[in-house]
């Protein structure tokens, strides 16, 4: 507002620039414009006191948690020392824990080599490829073994597949075909 204010009275100058005397109208403007850059003058100078006390405040308060900590020590002003001992304690108890946990299953990962959804691809010597059967209804067949790469053809419900053979990450390879589906869409 102030500055349509000031505007007004810019262009009301600009358009009264051949009268050197000033009239009546121009004088009520020009105090108007005035008396409010005054009242907004005095409004900044009450916010930035007030900031400058809160500012001062805030000093103190750090000043405060600086004497606190003195000792280079974490502590909280607001809580007893012995149950953040405690607290880590059993934080590293959990650890400990997780870590004998995790242990166990790896050597239970490294023992069981052939995993159960893998019992069931198994391939013998006698035959280079195993049928599998698709049990959704398309699947497409994919360059990489990753549902990210170049899709080579699609295939539909019971269609017959000849696999060489199945990876860890259960991703089954075509024998006749360059190609690489999902074992979890096959049926063998």
């Amino acid at each position: 507002m102030k500055k349509t204010i000031i505007l007004i009275l810019l262009v009301n100058k600009l358009l009264a620039s051949n009268d050197l005397n000033s009239t009546a109208f121009d004088m009520f403007l020009f105090k108007i414009g005035f008396t409010s850059m005054a009242g907004e003058l005095e409004n900044q100078k009450e916010i930035s006191a007030k900031n400058r006390d809160l500012i001062n405040q805030l000093k103190e308060r750090l000043d405060s948690f600086s004497d606190v900590n003195k000792n280079n020590t974490i502590s909280n002003a607001f809580s007893p020392s012995n149950t953040k001992d405690e607290k880590i304690v059993k934080l590293e108890d959990k650890i400990l824990l997780l870590e004998n946990k995790l242990n166990e299953v790896l050597k239970n990962k490294s023992e069981n080599k052939v995993s159960k959804i893998n019992k069931k691809v198994l391939f013998n010597n006698k035959s280079k490829y195993k049928l599998a059967v698709l049990i959704t209804n398309k699947s497409n067949i994919y360059s990489q073994k990753d549902y990210d790469s170049k899709v080579l053809f699609e295939v539909t419900r019971n269609n017959i597949l000849k696999i060489k053979q199945c990876d860890e990450f259960l991703w089954c390879e075509l024998y006749e075909k360059k190609g690489f589906i999902a074992q979890y869409k096959l049926k063998f």
